[in-house]
């Protein structure tokens, strides 16, 4: 008797350790999949984006060089102008030798969900075109003409800018 008593009272202890054990797993395989489920819904857009309109600034690196040698020009200064904006950017301090960078104002289309940013479309200005004055005292002043979008869309290429040296005569005293 007292074997089957010992005997009914382990079998009622594995059956406790196995509801458990099956309990533990089925809550440890739900609970991540169902917070996957949330993060990919969320991703996808399926609970709804909000669309916001941001101001931003697009940073484009200039490197102006001297036409005849190639050389590095320094201390080169910029002015930028669109159609009714003659203020279009503002020259960011560079700490690379040779190296203009401009920020320019921009417009941007954001769609978010909780979790992501879905999606960025740049808003176009009046005039597509910016154009940039580079200013040294022993250069001329070349205008560029660069397309805003092109611009954004190539954030860290470093355009060339050939500039030419003035011809400053000798004086005979």
């Amino acid at each position: 008797m007292y074997e089957v008593t010992q005997h009914r009272w382990q079998s009622q202890i594995n059956l406790g350790v196995t509801k458990t054990l099956k309990i533990s797993l089925i809550s440890l395989i739900t609970a991540p999949s169902f917070s996957g489920l949330l993060v990919a819904g969320d991703y996808f857009g399926i609970f709804g984006l909000k669309k916001y309109l941001v101001l931003g600034f697009i940073e484009s690196s200039f490197k102006p060089v001297d036409e005849a040698t190639g050389a590095p020009v320094l201390d080169v200064k910029i002015r930028c102008f669109q159609k009714v904006n003659d203020n279009a950017c503002t020259q960011k301090e560079s700490h690379i030798t040779g190296i203009v960078i401009a920020r320019i104002p921009v417009q941007k289309l954001v769609w978010k969900s909780l979790l992501f940013k879905n999606n960025e479309k740049l808003i176009p200005t009046n005039d597509p075109e910016l154009h940039i004055m580079f200013i040294n005292y022993n250069y001329t002043n070349p205008v560029e003409s660069f397309v805003v979008e092109d611009l954004y869309n190539n954030p860290i290429r470093k355009y060339p800018v050939k500039m030419e040296r003035k011809l400053i005569e000798a004086t005979n005293e």
